[in-house]
Order: C-alpha cells, then sequence, then structure tokens
C-alpha cells in the first residue's frame, strides 16, 4: 500500500470516528410540549402510634396482629360520585390492622389521618371483632404539627 492510501486511510478512520462521537454526543431531545399538571404524591399511611398498648388495652389476650394494605384504584370512579368530590391520592390506599389472640380474630383497626386548623389529627379506630350487634367501638385521637 502506498504511502498516500495509507495517510487518506487514517484519514477516514479518524473523520468516521470524529463523526460517531458526534453523533452519540447528542442526547439533547427537544421537549415539544409539556402539559401544565401538577404531580401528585401519595402520602404515606397513618402510623398508629403506641401499638403494643393499645392492642392490649382494647382487645385484651391480643397476642398478635397482621398489617392489611388494600388499594381503592379499582373503585374510584363508584367512591367518587358516593362521596361527590374527587378522590384525593392519600385517599387511593387503606392500611387496617387485623387483631388477633392466637388463631381467632379478635377485632380491626383503622388508623388514619385528617387535616387539622393546626396541623394533622390521626384518629385510630378499633372495631370489636364480634360480628354481634352491640358493636364495640373505640377511638383515639392524637395531633402532630407536621
Amino acid at each position: 500500500m502506498s504511502k498516500l492510501a495509507c495517510v487518506l486511510t487514517v484519514l477516514a478512520i479518524v473523520a468516521g470516528g470524529a463523526l460517531f462521537w458526534r453523533l452519540a454526543g447528542t442526547k439533547e431531545v427537544e421537549t415539544v410540549f409539556e402539559p401544565p399538571t401538577k404531580i401528585l404524591e401519595a402520602g404515606s399511611p397513618c402510623p398508629w402510634r403506641n401499638l403494643e398498648s393499645d392492642m392490649t388495652n382494647w382487645f385484651p389476650g391480643a397476642t398478635g396482629y397482621e398489617v392489611h394494605d388494600l388499594t381503592l384504584s379499582s373503585q374510584r370512579l363508584v367512591l367518587q360520585q358516593k362521596l361527590g368530590r374527587a378522590l384525593l391520592p392519600g385517599e387511593m390506599s387503606l392500611r387496617y390492622y387485623l387483631i388477633d389472640s392466637g388463631t381467632a380474630h379478635v377485632g380491626s383497626v383503622l388508623p388514619s389521618r385528617v387535616k387539622g386548623p393546626h396541623g394533622a389529627i390521626e384518629i385510630v379506630t378499633a372495631i370489636d371483632g364480634e360480628a354481634t350487634p352491640p358493636l364495640q367501638l373505640g377511638a383515639k385521637l392524637l395531633r402532630s404539627t407536621l
């Protein structure tokens, strides 16, 4: 191979590499349209504070609990119609606790958080596991400044 052919080959390889590097380096994408929507962040589930003491106070003989998360998105339209308003992101899921005594279900606990005038209000509702009336219902309110 002549010197001229070697120089042209080297120049072609360098030019091809430069072109490849230039094309591979352009990863910027122009945004044509960005809709004016705000990102909705789901709130964290309300914690059940003082779990052990509340559980034994409300359900004497209780030995344990199971945490369950229920997603309500499949019922969103029905819930919106019944409430007469759009659901908030924090209302799309439900965390509840099933309380047991050995192998028997003795009750359920549903913690929830609502917005108060001076911070969050946490409501913990305990429902007796007996399905016969009268239904035993207990609640505890906690204020926190979130």
